[in-house]
Formats: C-alpha cells, sequence, structure tokens
C-alpha cells in the first residue's frame, strides 16, 4: 500500500507541475487528467483500490467511473470529472 501511496503522490506532484497556479490568469480547461492521474487520485482520496475503470460523457463533460474496493471489502463507485478530479454526484 504504501508504495501506491508513493506513486499516487509522485503522480500527483507531476500533475501540479504540469498544470501551474493561474496567477497569470491562462485558461487551462482544455487540460484534462488521464486515466492514470485520477485512478491515483481516487486511489489516495477514498484509501481504496480501483477494480475497475471506465469513462463517460455526462452533460458534455468528459467523467471517469471507478469502481472502488476498501480494505474492510467495501465496494462503491465514483463519477470524477476529468477536468478538475471532482467528485460528480
Amino acid at each position: 500500500m504504501r508504495i501506491g501511496l508513493r506513486l499516487a503522490a509522485g503522480l500527483l506532484a507531476a500533475y501540479a507541475v504540469a498544470w501551474p497556479a493561474d496567477a497569470a490568469g491562462e485558461d487551462h480547461s482544455d487540460h484534462e487528467l488521464t486515466r492514470t492521474q485520477a485512478t491515483a487520485l481516487v486511489q489516495q482520496r477514498y484509501a481504496a483500490r480501483v477494480v475497475r475503470a471506465s469513462s463517460t460523457d455526462e452533460g458534455g463533460r468528459h467523467i471517469y467511473v471507478f469502481r472502488l474496493l476498501s480494505q474492510a471489502g467495501k465496494v462503491w463507485e465514483v463519477h470524477i470529472d476529468a477536468r478538475n478530479g471532482a467528485e460528480v454526484r
């Protein structure tokens, strides 16, 4: 699990470097998380393992759909907006 967390932290750090803060007023809306970046994000955010990943369009937005498995055996699904990493409810 520690290796996975290190990998997730590394991917998030690389993501942060690739998308600098919007101090100059630049529009970064055309950038999206890759499936690998989104997978690392949700595994770290929910402390669970991704057991299935897919993508879809919902209302004109690119959405990643992840099925997660916790260490306690709980299985659930989350929808993540590819543009900003936010959970879509």
